[in-house]
C-alpha cells in the first residue's frame, strides 16, 4: 500500500480500516470449482461492496485485480485464499 492510505487508515481506524477489513470477507463458502463458476460475477462482502471475480487465461483466479496466489485453506465457516495485494473498496458518493 502507498504510505499515505497506510497513515489514512491508521488516523482513522475506526472507520477507514474496519471498511477494508470487511472487503476482504466474502458471505458464504466458496470452494475454487464455485469460484471458477462465478466467472464475470461477484460476491458481496461484509461491508456490502461487491467483489468482481474472473478467471485469467492460465486459470487464475482474481478477486478485483489481486491474483488469489494460495489456498483453499479449509475453516470452520468456510474457505481462506492467499492473494497478492490488498483490496481497497471503491464507495461511490
Amino acid at each position: 500500500l502507498p504510505e499515505s492510505v497506510i497513515r489514512g487508515l491508521i488516523s482513522e481506524p475506526g472507520s477507514a480500516l474496519k471498511g477494508v477489513l470487511a472487503y476482504h470477507v466474502a458471505m458464504g463458502a466458496y470452494n475454487p470449482e464455485e469460484l471458477q463458476a462465478l466467472d464475470g460475477g461477484s460476491l458481496e462482502t461484509l461491508n456490502g461492496v461487491p467483489l468482481a471475480i474472473t478467471i485469467d487465461e492460465d486459470g487464475t483466479i482474481r478477486v478485483d485485480e489481486a491474483a488469489v496466489t494460495g489456498g483453499p485453506i479449509e475453516a470452520g465457516n468456510g474457505f481462506l485464499y492467499l492473494i497478492d495485494s490488498v483490496l481497497i473498496p471503491v464507495v461511490e458518493e
